[in-house]
C-alpha cells in the first residue's frame, strides 16, 4: 500500500482541473458519471493518468464522491493510501480518525 501526504489545496487542484481527458461511465440506471484515475509518478508523487496509460498501479474512483471526500477532509494535510485498483481508496486526516473510503470503478 502507497502512502502519499498531501496538502488538501494541491491535491483539490490536481482534481478539479479539467486539462486532463475526462472519462465518463454508466451506471446500470443510464446516468453517466466522470472518474479520476489516480496514480504515483516515479518520484511518489500523486498524478492524475489517462485512460491509455491504465495500470495496475492505478485507481479509478467516481470524480465527484472523490471531491466530496477531500472537501470532508478539512483544511491541511491529507493521506491517500492507494493499494491497487481493486481496492478502495481511503483519505485520511493525519492524526485524526476521520476518514473517507471510495470504492475503485472500472477504468
Amino acid at each position: 500500500m502507497e502512502q502519499v501526504l498531501r496538502d488538501l489545496p494541491a491535491v483539490g487542484t490536481l482534481v478539479k482541473d479539467r486539462g486532463y481527458r475526462q472519462v465518463w461511465r454508466f451506471e446500470h440506471d443510464g446516468r453517466a458519471y466522470e472518474i479520476t484515475l489516480l496514480g504515483l509518478d516515479p518520484a511518489g508523487s500523486l498524478r492524475l493518468a489517462v485512460e491509455s496509460e491504465w495500470s495496475e498501479q492505478h485507481v479509478a474512483v467516481n470524480r465527484e464522491f472523490l471531491l466530496q471526500a477531500l472537501d470532508a477532509g478539512g483544511a491541511g494535510q491529507l493521506v491517500l493510501e492507494l493499494d491497487g485498483p481493486i481496492h478502495p481508496l481511503a483519505v485520511r486526516v493525519p492524526g485524526e480518525s476521520r476518514f473517507s473510503i471510495l470504492m475503485p470503478v472500472r477504468p
